[in-house]
């Protein structure tokens, strides 16, 4: 799954997909001929047997007799010693049955030996993540998948190394259905990495690697017309200053990252407390609505937290202008909850 850069609580996704070839092998022929099989394919790909000659052979014939009754026939001729041969042999999707059979003639003579196996011709699962049920300050990631599926591999990286690691039973997911993949979270340990691997019935698994991504953007803050969700055209210039920074993470991570922008309000003590959180709303929404209007095109998310989170410890009704802040942050999903995020309740701007 190449890395990429990650700042905090986000989710970028880079997609692996590894299939895992079930290998089966003999060498007890008088060291003639061993074999491996690569028995477990996806759809448009042919399963193989690797015949792996032990002296120089003159010529090989291989027959293989598949369950359903159909018969491909192989040769090959002048095989030298250590050297492998791949043979590959048609299979519709599905899983077969073969008895292999196989003459090999040397110098010497002939000898025949014949053994069984089966193939496994499968679509491969596709896993996507849900981000919009994934939230990883809370520990869970949630998934999607469109076939069946056994469990799914989990290890939660941070920067101390692995801050979990589990293996957790998916086999119920149906298709399309969210699933979430949780953990235990460590206080004090932000999340750098996520791997994920889903294995399919067919014994294939797709590996996902989650890297976080979230970075605050520096600004000045806006002022605001009392007790109003309005402003003067002349605090427009601070978030036309704002929005350059913005455009300018974006156009680093952007090719890379889905990446989303997510406001968040705050009031000082004045007032009542529901009356300042709806206006701490107000506040990052009218933020949201105006960085769209000057072409901001990415997802724009805004919450509100009144006088609940201070900057600045005051009493009731204290007029402190540190408290009536905002919060600019990029990241592909909301950022987790913490000190300064205690709620989850983010609404899209639209």
């Amino acid at each position: 799954m190449g890395s990429k850069r990650g700042l905090g609580g986000a989710l970028a996704l880079l997609l692996v997909v590894v299939a895992v070839f079930f290998v089966a092998s003999s060498t007890s022929w008088a060291q003639r001929m061993g074999y491996r099989l690569q028995n477990r394919v996806s759809v448009g790909d042919k399963p193989l047997v690797v015949l792996q000659p032990g002296e120089d052979l003159k010529k090989v014939e291989l027959v293989l007799k598949r369950s359903d009754g159909q018969v491909q026939k192989f040769v090959r001729k002048n095989l030298k010693a250590n050297k492998e041969v791949e043979i590959a042999f048609k299979q519709p999707p599905g899983k077969f049955d073969y008895t292999a059979t196989l003459k090999m003639t040397t110098a010497a003579g002939s000898s025949e030996v014949s053994f069984e196996f089966d193939a496994i011709v499968a679509k491969r699962v596709t896993v996507q993540v849900n981000k919009e049920d994934s939230d990883v300050g809370q520990g869970h990631v949630a998934i999607t998948v469109d076939g069946p599926v056994t469990h799914a591999d989990l290890v939660v990286s941070g920067d101390e190394g692995v801050i979990d690691e589990r293996q957790i039973d998916i086999s119920g997911a149906r298709p399309g259905e969210s699933v979430a993949l949780t953990w235990t979270p460590k206080e004090g340990q932000t999340v750098r990495r996520i791997n994920v691997k889903v294995h399919d019935a067919a014994g294939f698994w797709t590996g996902l690697e989650l890297i976080p991504f979230s970075v605050s953007i520096p600004h000045e803050e806006v002022t605001f017309d009392s007790g109003k969700a309005t402003f003067q055209p002349s605090e427009a210039v601070k978030l036309d200053k704002t929005l350059k920074l913005i455009t300018a993470e974006i156009e680093k991570y952007g090719k890379d990252l889905e990446i989303n922008l997510y406001v968040v309000g705050y009031t000082d003590t004045v007032g009542a407390r529901d009356a300042n959180i709806n206006l701490s709303y107000n506040r990052a929404r009218a933020i949201a609505a105006y960085f769209r209007q000057k072409g901001l095109k990415v997802p724009i998310y805004y919450q509100g937290f009144g006088e609940d989170v201070l900057a600045v410890a005051t009493a009731d009704n204290v007029d402190e202008p540190r408290n009536r802040r905002a919060l600019y942050i990029l990241g592909n999903v909301s950022p987790p909850k913490s000190g300064q995020i205690p709620r989850s309740d983010w609404r899209r701007l639209q």
